[in-house]
């Protein structure tokens, strides 16, 4: 299929906003490339049966595989894509795309039907019944090859499964605790805001972040450009750890108290302390040099 339809207020759908509120726009870009491939499928159906696939999904998607497995779970557990056709035959399928596909295969197989009936003698009848047995063999084959296939992997798939839902929870819960505090004291998150605190998280440990956005309450200062400003200066530092700020932030108080530390007062020199010492011979002899200018006799 060349083309499939995408409504103009997709975005706005329920299950859309959950994911986007998680995930951001790679979320968003996630399902739709997953679209994209299905509807390229000769059933409309996207095989995810081995990591090779995953791992081409995945580049063509820009993300590294841990978070695409996270993303495609997490639109499999909202049934953007159908939970039942993953679980048991590890494709990407679902009701709404069989719904949409379903004039056109009618359609197809119509004219399919017209164009082999239409001039059909007796030994293309018999070559469609020969063609007809070869096809079931085959079929048979693609179907056994399948359930070995899915027998060899069902041990990888539920060590996989296992370790997403163990990593899962544990990023969503680090996610949700920043959003909380976000949205408690700066003000609601947009979806270009929580996909910005996503990329922190990568980078930063989770109360770290939290110190950041109570920094900027504390500066009057309640925007994400603050917020990020603060963490590119810790980052700049090297400073990614809850621990590591604080004693950086303790290590800069303790040099800015010793600067203002008063220094002890230079004696000041007095008039009296600048006043010359006489003796008693130089006194006497200055008074009579005085007396003997002003005419005075002894």
């Amino acid at each position: 299929m060349d083309y499939f339809p995408h409504d103009c207020d997709s975005r706005n759908d329920l299950k859309i906003r959950k994911l986007r509120a998680v995930y951001g726009n790679d979320g968003y870009a996630t399902y739709f490339i997953l679209l994209e491939n299905i509807y390229r499928q000769k059933h409309y159906e996207l095989e995810i049966m081995d990591e090779e696939t995953i791992l081409i999904l995945s580049e063509e998607c820009k993300l590294d595989v841990q978070n695409f497995k996270q993303i495609l779970l997490k639109c499999i557990d909202l049934e953007l894509f159908d939970k039942k056709a993953y679980e048991e035959r590890k494709v990407l399928t679902s009701d709404a795309i069989k719904k949409r596909t379903e004039p056109i295969e009618t359609a197809r197989n119509r004219k399919r039907e017209w164009s082999n009936s239409k001039g059909l003698g007796v030994m293309d009848v018999q070559n469609t019944g020969e063609s007809t047995q070869s096809k079931v063999k085959e079929s048979k084959v693609k179907e056994s090859k399948v359930k070995e296939s899915k027998v060899k992997e069902s041990k990888e798939d539920e060590e996989e499964k296992e370790t997403s839902a163990a990593s899962e929870p544990i990023v969503d819960l680090n996610f949700k605790k920043v959003i909380d505090v976000f949205n408690q004291n700066i003000h609601p998150v947009t979806p270009i805001e929580a996909e910005k605190i996503k990329c922190w998280l990568k980078n930063f440990e989770t109360d770290a972040i939290i110190m950041a956005i109570q920094e900027a309450v504390e500066n009057n200062a309640r925007t994400i450009k603050y917020i990020e400003a603060i963490l590119n200066s810790w980052n700049s530092k090297g400073l990614k750890t809850k621990s590591g700020i604080e004693a950086y932030i303790r290590d800069r108080q303790k040099k800015k108290n010793d600067k203002q530390q008063v220094k002890p007062n230079a004696r000041i020199p007095t008039a009296a302390s600048n006043q010359r010492k006489y003796d008693g011979d130089e006194l006497e002899k200055m008074l009579l040099e005085r007396n003997k200018g002003s005419g005075i006799n002894g």
